[in-house]
């Protein structure tokens, strides 16, 4: 069986020659065969193929290898699941990314993937139960750890242990719920935009 990531993001572009193949699909979709599954209120079908940020991530999770085009993915044997929870002003409410989780956890993924762009200073619990149940369910959630205090132009990383944010802070004490990620920069040294501390696993 192939492992399936659930790339919670903008969408996919799921007509990519690289990745058209390497698409999760729902059988008994309102829409047929659907491949997208929409968290959006837009009125956009289900399978619409759209999201430039998910299509990036998709790429570097399962880009088809060997196919002389573009890149090759990191992974093999994967089925990418694209869960857009952003509109096209790049907003995304709180509740879609939670019900995104829900639907992924429901459908048995094994890993999901948040590279999300939010608030960088918010913290919020409503993550908690969603985050735990992952956790409990046996699945990996890779979450980035975030761009530090770019909002305030000073374009430098943020201690999460000292400013928690979410979704990738939302654990329970020594249990850690997801994988935070951070950057590097071409010395190997952390890109100093990065988010560091407790939540940030590594680099």
């Amino acid at each position: 069986n192939k492992v399936v990531v659930a790339v919670i993001d903008d969408g996919v572009n799921i007509n990519h020659p690289d990745l058209t193949d390497n698409i999760w699909v729902e059988t008994g979709s309102a829409y047929g065969s659907s491949k997208i599954k929409n968290f959006v209120w837009d009125e956009l079908p289900d399978n619409f193929p759209t999201g430039k940020h998910g299509t990036m991530i998709a790429g570097i999770i399962w880009a088809t290898a060997n196919n002389n085009r573009w890149i090759a993915g990191i992974a093999q044997n994967v089925s990418i699941m694209p869960l857009r929870v952003f509109d096209f002003a790049w907003n995304a409410k709180e509740s879609a990314i939670i019900n995104a989780m829900h639907y992924a956890i429901s459908k048995k993924v094994n890993i999901i993937n948040l590279s999300l762009w939010q608030s960088q200073f918010i913290y919020s619990n409503q993550y908690d139960e969603v985050m735990k149940m992952a956790y409990e369910k046996g699945i990996i959630v890779v979450i980035a750890g975030w761009n530090g205090d770019v909002l305030s132009f000073r374009n430098s990383g943020i201690n999460t242990s000292i400013n928690p944010i979410s979704p990738v802070c939302n654990s329970s004490g020594t249990k850690k719920y997801s994988i935070g990620v951070g950057s590097l920069d071409f010395s190997w040294a952390r890109a100093r935009w990065s988010n560091y501390g407790s939540c940030v696993s590594f680099f």
